[in-house]
């Protein structure tokens, strides 16, 4: 009996050092919260669509069509050669 009461003893010293621990990081010493604002800087990006109708880049926009092959694997690939 006195071996459980020491046990009993340690076991809830424990959960009440745990539980101020808890309780001191979480409520009194608030962590800080970063702010969601945007920075003024990348508000003010803008994108210069321009550059897209330079003869240059004009070339490099009319992309050709990838043709597949005709026949692509076996007609049923689980059957053994």
């Amino acid at each position: 009996m006195p071996e459980e009461n020491k046990i009993f003893k340690y076991l809830t010293l424990f959960l009440i050092i745990a539980a101020f621990i808890i309780l001191l990081r979480e409520v009194i010493l608030k962590p800080i919260i970063p702010s969601k604002s945007i920075p003024e800087a990348i508000l003010k990006i803008k994108v210069n669509y321009e550059i897209l109708e330079k003869p240059e880049v004009k070339e490099f926009l009319p992309y050709e069509q990838i043709s597949l092959p005709e026949k692509v694997g076996r007609e049923n690939p689980f059957r053994p050669y």
